[in-house]
């Protein structure tokens, strides 16, 4: 006995099409959702840095002018091109750990390190080689390889900057 189909209503229908289209748009989904992670915005402002520290004792005059001498001496040689950042890192910095990647520090936010060592990071210019800088671990020279204020920070340095130029002073009466 065969069975009759009168009319297109009753026959099967093929559901597969539905199923891989909703593979496909959860596929994408996921790829968009692990393309865009990595490239947000930090929320808080960061610093990435590199230096190398050259640590003396603080109680001893002849330890501190060893240190000055073989900081300038590094200095001079990035400067003039004989040698590399993190040659000199990896050689000579007394920071054991930024040493061995070539003095990078890694991105640190605000007031994670030294006064002086962050004075520098949020105010020196990126890419450049800094003077030399004292702290309370000794000499360092440092590179500001990367800054982002966040829109927060930027604010308050805004008003800040208004404060000390009194250009948000209310107008005096006339």
């Amino acid at each position: 006995m065969t069975q009759q189909f009168d009319d297109a209503s009753q026959e099967p229908r093929d559901y597969a099409k539905f199923v891989w289209g909703g593979v496909a748009v959860l596929i994408a989904a996921m790829i968009l959702f692990m393309i865009t992670r990595g490239q947000s915005t930090p929320r808080r402002s960061e610093v990435t840095t590199k230096h190398i520290l050259i640590g003396y004792d603080g109680g001893d005059p002849a330890d501190k002018a060893r240190a000055l001498a073989l900081i300038k001496e590094i200095r001079e040689k990035i400067v003039n091109g004989d040698a590399s950042f993190a040659e000199m890192a990896l050689r000579y910095s007394n920071d054991p750990l930024s040493a061995r990647r070539g003095g990078h520090l890694g991105t640190h936010g605000k007031g994670e390190m030294s006064e002086q060592y962050e004075n520098y990071s949020w105010n020196g210019p990126i890419g450049e080689l800094s003077e030399i800088l004292q702290s309370g671990h000794g000499y360092h020279i440092m590179v500001v390889e990367d800054r982002y204020i966040s829109p927060s920070d930027a604010y308050e340095e805004d008003l800040e900057r208004r404060i000390r130029t009194n250009e948000g002073a209310a107008p005096t009466g006339e």
